[in-house]
């Protein structure tokens, strides 16, 4: 019997990148979809990864039915998204085309051929009215503030509506601030961080943005045990550590010995979108059905560091 194929959209993206690598050193075959296609030497390119290109929000559904016929997915991983939250205010339409739209088709196809479908949602469903020192558990109520939360609110209800009308199989996973890429996906906030540091430049980061950054592979590994394991509902998959942006900047700084002096701390209402203040999210649920809990922003950075020595020296073999 051949390995299972598992589905992945934004495979080239941040989360995507990890997850792959995750997926198939759980022994899966992954069907990768992207916007477009890699540069040559992307980690894409290898064994068990079958790549298709393809613009969701574009595509006709008899190509995306074709396509996911081809592999026979077992799940669907929906990374794909547009997380440009000052972005989707300018353009809700693209926002709602993008972050609804395309997850209301995928589901509805998914439903019909019984492939589970994961969803990776965000804190933005919520409106950061707890209390600080509160997190939000998975059966809270949503309220978005802005376009790209409210976008993510409708498709985990296209989601969970196209699913249950026939008992198809649905996961939920709302996760915050993504960090640990690869180097050959898009800089994350401590990368883009350390840049800016290293190079004597101030930066501006805002000290009432509550949220819980998440180690990018970490979140991998537990998607991969939610496709295991076929866990099903809303499950909140980030990092243990709920802390303002300010408090994670310090952090990074610290970890890598850069200078501190240089962020200067702000008021989200600088930044011209409205964002909700605190959006920390518990993560004892998905603590309880793996096992383990999620890394803490402390250990994530360790973590960060261990694997750019172990990309490093991969690059020079």
């Amino acid at each position: 019997m051949g390995r299972y194929t598992v589905g992945v959209t934004g495979a080239a993206g941040i989360v995507g990148t990890r997850l792959v690598q995750q997926l198939l050193r759980a022994g899966y075959a992954v069907h990768a979809f992207v916007h477009s296609r890699p540069p040559a030497g992307h980690a894409l390119y290898q064994k068990d990864v079958t790549l298709t290109v393809m613009d969701f929000a574009n595509a006709k559904e008899r190509t995306i039915h074709q396509c996911l016929e081809m592999t026979r997915p077992i799940a669907l991983l929906h990374c794909a998204a547009w997380v440009d939250v000052a972005g989707c205010e300018r353009d809700p339409e693209r926002a709602y085309l993008v972050n609804t739209q395309v997850t209301s088709t995928l589901a509805s196809i998914c439903a019909e051929k019984r492939i589970h479908v994961i969803l990776i949602s965000t804190e933005y469903v919520f409106d950061g009215t707890l209390a600080v020192g509160k997190t939000y558990l998975e059966h809270d109520v949503v309220h978005a503030l802005n376009h790209y939360g409210k976008s993510k609110v409708q498709a985990e209800m296209a989601v969970r509506e196209a699913c249950e009308l026939v008992l198809s199989p649905w996961t939920i996973c709302r996760t915050a601030v993504l960090y640990g890429s690869t180097r050959q996906s898009r800089p994350d906030f401590p990368q883009w961080l350390r840049t800016q540091l290293g190079g004597g430049k101030t930066v501006q980061i805002a000290t009432d943005l509550i949220s819980s950054p998440t180690h990018a592979v970490d979140l991998a590994l537990m998607l991969v045990t939610i496709v295991k394991y076929q866990l099903q509902g809303v499950y909140h998959t980030a990092g243990t550590t709920a802390v303002n942006r300010y408090q994670f900047a310090l952090l990074v700084a610290r970890h890598y010995q850069l200078d501190e002096t240089l962020i200067q701390p702000i008021h989200s209402v600088e930044l011209g979108v409205l964002r909700p203040p605190n959006v920390g999210l518990c993560v004892d649920k998905i603590s309880m059905h793996t096992g383990r809990r999620p890394l803490s922003v402390q250990d994530g950075l360790a973590y960060c560091s261990e694997m750019e020595e172990a990309e490093a020296l991969l690059e020079h073999a």
